[in-house]
């Protein structure tokens, strides 16, 4: 599956940790998309607001979602906002933002190729 973005999802090792089941590998795909589209949100607004607590834990979440879905690149990129809110540096946290925003549009669009081309019944 995963052979042009290796950091973006390794899949071999995402689909190992579902004991390779492609089906409930999507299925977290699909829970991962709805919490970080969720905390992306809360992450927006506190960094609006300079809510440094908030931008930390909200990155750390997301951080540790990314690790166990095997989304190297969003993980990396939650880490440094983790950081980021930690040196309460909102110029790098807006700029990070727009990388996380970036990378999970790929990651999604990604996905969205590989369900087009699975074996029926996975979409």
């Amino acid at each position: 599956m995963n052979t042009i973005y290796p950091r973006m999802f390794d899949y071999p090792v995402a689909l190992e940790r579902t004991g390779g089941d492609e089906e409930f590998l999507f299925r977290l795909v699909d829970i991962y998309r709805s919490d970080f589209k969720k905390r992306f949100a809360l992450l927006t607004s506190a960094v609006e607001n300079k809510d440094f607590e908030c931008i930390h834990h909200q990155a750390h979440t997301l951080k540790g979602s990314s690790a166990n879905l095997c989304l190297g690149t969003l993980q990396e990129l939650s880490l440094r906002l983790e950081e980021a809110a930690e040196r309460r540096d909102p110029v790098a946290a807006r700029a990070l933002l727009k990388k996380m925003a970036l990378h999970f549009r790929r990651f999604l669009d990604y996905c969205h190729r590989e369900r087009e081309t699975s074996s029926p019944g996975v979409a």
